[in-house]
């Protein structure tokens, strides 16, 4: 809501145009199931937070924060 429209229309259109064929190896995603920037139906997240949004890393930063814990400790 409080964000420059400019801005994000800019973005919006570098994501949907961006032509990266080149997966990068060891990417770990996590991604919240209400994010309405980026739509989880566009993704393949390994892990999906319930009901969190595009600001989950703030909202659920300790729940987050294990996911990756756990992710470093399995490596």
């Amino acid at each position: 809501k409080d964000s420059d429209l400019a801005f994000v229309r800019w973005a919006i259109c570098a994501i949907l145009t961006w032509k990266n064929t080149t997966v990068p190896e060891n990417i770990f995603h996590i991604h919240g199931t209400k994010d309405n920037i980026l739509p989880i139906r566009f993704t393949k997240p390994d892990v999906s937070i319930p009901n969190e949004g595009h600001f989950m890393v703030y909202t659920k930063g300790y729940q987050v924060s294990e996911i990756i814990r756990k992710k470093l400790d399995s490596l």
